[in-house]
Formats: C-alpha cells, sequence, structure tokens
C-alpha cells in the first residue's frame, strides 16, 4: 500500500506554485465552487494514470499564463520513492519513476493504482463507450496481462480496419484477424472472471450502504472465441458484412456491461438518486477489488455528496472510515459536521489551506 507524502503542483490548471504534505489518512479537501478542490484531486490522477479524469487535452490542463505544467509526488510504502509528470507544449508529456523516464506511459498503470469518482461519472450508465473505457481501465490496473492483450486487439482491430476500407482480401486481413482471435480470447476470459468477481464486492457495498433495492450488472458477450481455426473461420464468413461496413463488425471491442435496478435497466428505469448510489457503490467495489490483488488505490471522490441528505452523507463517510485502506480525497463545498473529525484542507483561489 503506497500513499503520497507531499505532492508539488507548478502551472496545473490555477496552481501556480503549489506545496503540500499530506497524511496517510482521509483528506477532505473542501472550498467553494471554483476555488480548485477539483483540480486537486485532477492532479493527483494523473501523477496516478498519466492522464486526467476529464475527457481534457495536456493543453487545456496547462494554465493559460503557461506552456507547461510540472507535476510531482514523494511516495511511501513503495518501490519507487518519486514520481512526477511533466508536460511541455510542442514536446509533449513525459512521466519520471525516480527521476528516471519511462519508455511507454502503459508501464506506469498499475503502479500506482487509482480509482476516482467524479460527477461525470454517470455518464457510464449511460454511455457504452464509456462502460468500455471504465472497465478496460479497471481491469488493466488490476492486471498487467489484461493490459498488454487490450494493447495488442486494439492494435490488430485498427489494422483490420484499415484493410477493411481498402478492400483487401482475406490472405492480408488474416495475420490481424488472427491477434483479434488470439488477444479476443484472452480478454474474453479475463473479463468474465473479474466481472463475477467485482459483482459479488458490488452486491456486498451496495448493501452495506443501506440500499434496499436489488442492484446487480452482468457482462454481455459480444463473440464467444474458442477454438482459433473455428475463429478464423467464422471471421471469414463475416467478411462480407464487414467490408459492407468498412470496420469489424464482431469481437471483444463490441463487449458491454448491463446496470439493472429490481432486474430492470438502471439506464431506463433508474431515477436519478438510485443512479447517483449505484456509481458511488461501483466504485467504492473498485477500491476493494483492486485492494484485494495487493493492488491497494488511493480514491479520489469528488463532490460525492453532492445533493445527498444528511443521514446517507453520514452512512456512507462511516463507512469510508471504517473501511479504508490507504489515502482517500473527499472534496466538498464546505466543511461537514460528520461523527469523526477527518484531517481537512481548505482551498481558495487555488491555494491550499491547512487546518492545524
Amino acid at each position: 500500500m503506497y500513499f503520497f507524502s507531499h505532492v508539488s503542483f507548478s502551472f496545473f490548471r490555477g496552481f501556480i506554485n503549489t506545496n503540500v504534505e499530506l497524511p496517510q489518512d482521509m483528506i477532505f479537501v473542501y472550498g467553494k465552487n471554483g476555488s480548485g478542490k477539483t483540480n486537486f484531486l485532477e492532479a493527483l490522477n494523473v501523477l496516478c494514470l498519466t492522464k486526467s479524469f476529464k475527457p481534457v487535452t495536456d493543453k487545456e490542463i496547462t494554465h493559460f499564463d503557461s506552456d507547461f505544467y510540472f507535476l510531482k509526488a514523494n511516495v511511501q510504502n513503495h518501490t519507487f520513492h518519486k514520481t512526477s509528470c511533466n508536460y511541455l507544449k510542442n514536446k509533449g508529456k513525459k512521466v519520471f519513476h525516480d527521476d528516471e523516464p519511462i519508455q511507454k506511459f502503459s508501464e506506469h498503470i498499475g503502479i500506482f493504482p487509482c480509482v476516482s469518482l467524479i460527477p461525470e461519472d454517470s455518464e457510464i450508465i449511460k454511455d457504452s463507450i464509456k462502460r468500455k473505457k471504465w472497465f478496460n481501465l479497471l481491469f488493466s490496473q488490476w492486471d498487467s496481462d489484461y493490459l498488454i492483450a487490450l494493447q495488442k486487439y486494439e492494435h490488430a482491430l485498427n489494422q483490420r480496419n484499415i484493410l477493411l476500407k481498402l478492400e483487401k482480401p482475406f490472405k492480408e486481413l488474416e495475420p490481424w484477424t488472427y491477434q483479434i482471435c488470439v488477444n479476443g480470447k484472452i480478454l474474453v476470459e479475463k473479463r468474465t472472471l473479474y466481472f463475477d468477481k467485482l459483482l459479488k464486492i458490488y452486491s456486498q457495498i451496495h448493501k452495506e450502504l443501506g440500499n434496499w433495492e436489488v442492484c446487480n450488472f452482468f457482462y454481455s458477450l459480444n463473440y464467444p472465441y474458442q477454438d482459433i481455426n473455428n475463429d478464423l473461420n467464422f471471421y471469414e464468413k463475416q467478411l462480407k458484412t464487414d467490408f459492407n461496413y468498412s470496420y469489424t463488425t464482431t469481437g471483444a471491442h463490441k463487449d458491454d456491461v448491463v446496470f439493472q435496478i429490481n432486474s430492470v435497466n438502471l439506464k431506463q428505469f433508474g431515477s436519478q438518486g438510485q443512479q447517483k448510489t449505484f456509481i458511488i457503490a461501483l466504485k467504492l467495489a473498485e477500491y476493494e477489488f483492486l485492494s484485494q490483488n495487493q493492488k491497494v488505490p488511493i480514491l479520489l471522490l469528488d463532490d460525492v455528496f453532492e445533493k445527498l441528505d444528511t443521514h446517507r452523507i453520514q452512512h456512507i463517510a462511516n463507512y469510508l472510515n471504517k473501511n479504508k485502506k490507504s489515502q482517500i480525497f473527499i472534496s466538498h463545498p464546505s466543511k461537514l459536521n460528520l461523527d469523526f473529525q477527518p484531517y481537512s484542507m481548505e482551498v481558495r483561489n487555488h491555494q491550499i489551506f491547512v487546518e492545524v
């Protein structure tokens, strides 16, 4: 289990030159809207995963008066003692472990595992593309072999789709089709196993949070890869359809996950409150899921208590305090009156003020 003992941000969003010591604890980050509390959590997410938890470019998260940003963290209880992420306009981004640059960003995934929850995560329920990004990131942090298979699959898929648009014969498509079949099978097998494990964790947490609805989810498999020769024959038979659409119409890239509440589709029949509660439990299940593989993540919760009543806020806060395994960062517009006294920091105009 790792934690960030010190972080520094330079020219990231509204932060000009920020340095702060951090405890191994639950940390409440409070401040008015626009003060920079979400940006604080966002910087931590970049340090962990090389990118923001929002769909933005590095240029967009660089201070408006700068051509670069610099993020750095001292790490405790880890093989590495320092990690940093630098971005410079026209030169791109670099990530360092103990001042040594890494060659590929994928090497960083899973080193500093992280689970985040932001208001926009409700889109996971509504958007299949965002659902796929969600479970691929989660499983990639859990299992480096999953990430390798995913990268090989996506590369083969892109190459095959290019050839389909050019209407190349199957012989030219076959090497990429072979890679899709081999790595697609790996992905499907691992997804089947991991979704089953995640659901069991989720069901328990959903109950512990005091929810009475019956919520679950299931893995929606698009194609059941089996024997490589049968799979290649299947894709050859699909070739006419693939040529018509100019892309690969069947495979692991079409897999999805379906969320349900009381046996009906959550997207169609769940209220906003039910959907929010579902996402909170899902993210806490991610936290527990990674922890059970000795990959204890930090947890970033941005405005998680928004629009929740006092009783529900206290219930969730107590659950987090009881079950915390690492640093937990929670942002909120104001201080909260809880049953316990958390470590608190106030953000004003992108400056951090630690309570003594």
